[in-house]
């Protein structure tokens, strides 16, 4: 009972709002369908990149969305740096609280007893923090929208280049490869490429296609044109599943810009196109997405990693 109330301490109630209301309500329907979940991971983005967390017994989440709490949690995240030591002159100081966006749920078959959640970071009063990278993209997207009369699309193109793991004297690049062809030497990734297109289908990443690139275990999947908030949320999960499904198969998964420095680097981008709002309807706003779509970060710069170089 002394460790619930001191873990009480870090939760602010919330305001009744439309916007609590509807998670709650997601929630549950969540876990009617997935009754297993056992596990919260409920993540943030920071500025560099990086996906950090809290983990949550799902019986006190499910407490926390009844209640309409907050988690807390200190400010100085929104200055720590990739080896997470404190940028120079930033406090140290200060607190800050993760709402969690029940729509951004996202679990796989082989992780079922564990839900991913995002979180916007917000101030005491529930008003979102200006360093929220989740908040400023959806109300950027609300600004040209409503105030200009158009919205963005946005379709990403992941390069990333794997691997193999030779015991503990490193990585090991592949030597016969070719940008849209089949060699022996890349059949042999193969179910672990399949494997990661089944796993978009199953965390509704939309893929449109993939296909060998130039440089050795150089990979492209081409990701479909959604709106901006949607789009990075993306992004962010598609990384996640290359990741995960290249540690499963025993290979290393960079987006280095050049890991190679006689083959050519990454030519990962992206396609940004701009619509009237008269000439046709816009896509469904971002927080009217069904329970277990996508998490969310900020538009990465190529050269940042979301695996180790």
């Amino acid at each position: 009972m002394g460790e619930v109330e001191r873990f009480d301490l870090s939760f602010h109630a919330q305001d009744d709002s439309d916007s609590s209301k509807l998670n709650t309500a997601q929630w549950k329907t969540i876990l009617a369908n997935h009754p297993e979940i056992e596990f919260v991971w409920l993540q943030f983005m920071l500025f560099e990149g990086t996906t950090r967390m809290r983990m949550i017994p799902a019986a006190y989440f499910t407490s926390m969305m009844q209640k309409n709490r907050n988690i807390s949690l200190s400010s100085a995240y929104l200055h720590a740096l990739r080896n997470d030591d404190i940028a120079p002159g930033a406090a140290s100081t200060g607190e800050m609280y993760l709402a969690p966006d029940i729509s951004t749920a996202s679990m796989n078959s082989n992780e079922s007893s564990r839900v991913r959640i995002l979180a916007n970071m917000v101030n005491q009063d529930h008003t979102p923090r200006p360093e929220c990278i989740r908040s400023k993209l959806s109300n950027l997207s609300d600004i040209l929208s409503h105030l200009h009369g158009f919205y963005l699309l946005i379709g990403y193109e992941i390069e990333v280049v794997f691997f193999r793991r030779e015991d503990n004297e490193g990585a090991e690049p592949f030597v016969n490869h070719k940008c849209s062809a089949m060699t022996f030497e890349m059949r042999s990734l193969l179910p672990m490429i399949e494997n990661i297109v089944r796993g978009f289908h199953e965390e509704q990443v939309p893929l449109e296609q993939y296909h060998s690139e130039l440089a050795p275990g150089q990979w492209e999947f081409v990701l479909a044109p959604q709106q901006p908030l949607t789009a990075v949320d993306t992004l962010v999960r598609a990384r996640e599943i290359i990741s995960r499904l290249a540690e499963e198969y025993g290979y290393r998964a960079t987006l280095h810009p050049r890991p190679f420095p006689d083959n050519c680097g990454t030519g990962a981008h992206v396609h940004l196109s701009v619509n009237s709002v008269g000439s046709s309807s816009p896509p469904p706003r971002h927080n009217s997405q069904t329970p277990f779509s996508r998490e969310l970060s900020i538009i990465f710069h190529p050269s940042w990693h979301f695996v180790s170089p």
